[in-house]
């Protein structure tokens, strides 16, 4: 008899480790296809951006006569980010402002600094301060698709 009581007991312990370990699995599950989803969104939204549209706009930014010019290919293309980005502005807005920052920054810079005219070594500052802009905007989106 208490043979039987045991095995019970221990069915019943299996029963329900079992039921818990489906819940969590289906859980997880969900979970995981979120995390693909967003991403699938993420690289859709981003990948083109990341990958051609700004490294060939960024090959027309140059001194020409000391002035710096052929900014507005990446100022277009900051604009079509901002554009594109607007689906965060309802999924992540945190994420969607600190984008929205770093993107309008750096079309305001190329804005007022395109066709002054700089000497050789605030040219060299000019391009730097460009790289970084960039640098930031990869940070951001790349930090944010790793979940930092």
């Amino acid at each position: 008899m208490d043979l039987d009581i045991i095995a019970i007991v221990v069915s019943i312990i299996a029963i329900v480790v079992s039921v818990i370990t489906f819940v969590s699995q289906k859980q997880q599950d969900k979970k995981l296809n979120t995390i693909n989803l967003e991403a699938e969104y993420f690289s859709d939204i981003y990948k083109e951006h990341l990958i051609k549209n700004i490294p060939n706009a960024r090959r027309y930014i140059a001194f020409v006569q000391g002035k710096l010019s052929g900014t507005q290919k990446m100022i277009d293309v900051l604009k079509a980010i901002q554009q594109d980005s607007y689906y965060y502005c309802y999924k992540e807005p945190e994420f969607y402002e600190k984008m929205q920052k770093k993107v309008q920054d750096f079309e305001d810079y190329l804005s007022s600094n395109t066709g002054h005219s700089y000497t050789g070594e605030q040219q060299t500052e000019v391009l730097l301060k460009i790289k970084i802009y960039i640098e930031e905007i990869y940070d951001c989106i790349c930090n944010h698709l790793v979940g930092n």
